[in-house]
């Protein structure tokens, strides 16, 4: 298969793409030029470079592609320029014909969280604006499925390990700040997926040929929830940083001044979600429509991903 993967100059579209170049498929890769896309186009990727949101660049990027795997907008927060280029891509694909799309999405879709959430449970009218985006795109893929394309969407659970590029590092800078507080009693549940597990349901979905897996949305996870803020105290034991607790000392009149001017800074521009975003809450995913009909399976666990994302930000230091 001719393969195109966006987003391959991030650790989750370059794992990708080596995974589909050991399988012997003809890879096409795009992202920002660095380090990460020389490495597979001397692997024997194809790189072509262009703008998302520029409509013969997309084209261009699309053509003689049998599948395609999105992976730009999985990780972290969706802005509008991003959006902007996703429809445009997505645009492109359906008038070059290509045969497949799989779109990495994301569980903040899911904006107010809960326990066991189907895909279905996707609310109808979101009230944030990452979330009336991601739902925006799902559904021109998804529309676009009744004109040829074939869309299958991938929604993971907060994405943990070498690929997180907000999440953690954001909590670890409030931690070092003396400003993270634990928002609730500790007992609240989440869900997370490894860059392992997300890669194998990438190339699965791109590979299925079961016939109900074609213009769906699957949730994504490890399978096994676990209290949020003992993750959080495992990143932090790891890093050496002092541990959350429900009872907390009253802020500082200093920090909280900062935190007042912070806030009244980026009134007038638009905020990507505090990353204490529903931790007072759960947040876990029902995929049994992901291992039913993809066969997906979770490949390594929690604490295997947060440990190689620790090993990875110590080595870089």
């Amino acid at each position: 298969m001719r393969i195109l993967v966006t987003g391959a100059s991030d650790y989750i579209g370059a794992r990708l793409a080596l995974d589909l170049l050991a399988d012997k498929h003809l890879v096409r890769v795009h992202g920002q030029p660095g380090d990460m896309l020389d490495a597979l186009v001397k692997q024997g990727a194809e790189y072509i470079p262009g703008a998302l949101t520029d409509t013969e660049q997309a084209r261009r990027l699309c053509d003689d592609i049998d599948a395609v795997a999105h992976c730009t907008d999985g990780i972290g927060y969706l802005s509008a320029h991003a959006m902007e280029a996703s429809v445009s891509f997505i645009e492109a694909c359906l008038h070059m014909r290509v045969s497949r799309l799989v779109y990495l999405s994301s569980s903040h879709i899911y904006e107010a969280g809960g326990q066991a959430l189907k895909e279905e449970d996707v609310p109808a009218k979101p009230r944030t604006a990452e979330a009336q985006r991601r739902l925006q795109i799902e559904r021109l893929a998804f529309t676009a499925s009744e004109f040829g394309l074939n869309v299958i969407v991938l929604r993971p659970a907060q994405v943990i390990g070498l690929p997180d590029n907000a999440w953690a590092p954001k909590l670890v800078q409030l931690n070092r700040q003396k400003r993270l507080r634990q928002s609730s009693n500790g007992l609240n549940r989440w869900d997370f997926t490894s860059m392992n597990s997300l890669c194998t349901a990438l190339s699965v979905a791109l590979m299925t040929e079961h016939p109900d897996a074609l213009n769906k949305p699957f949730n994504l996870s490890e399978g096994q929830s676990q209290p949020v803020w003992d993750v959080v105290n495992y990143l932090m034991r790891r890093l050496k940083l002092p541990v959350l607790s429900q009872a907390m000392p009253l802020l500082q009149p200093k920090v909280l001044l900062k935190d007042v001017m912070a806030a009244i800074k980026s009134s007038r521009k638009e905020r990507e979600p505090d990353p204490l975003h529903l931790m007072d809450r759960d947040f876990t995913l029902d995929i049994s429509r992901a291992r039913d009909i993809l066969g997906y399976q979770p490949q390594t666990t929690l604490w295997k991903a947060l440990d190689e994302y620790i090993e990875n930000r110590s080595a870089r230091r």
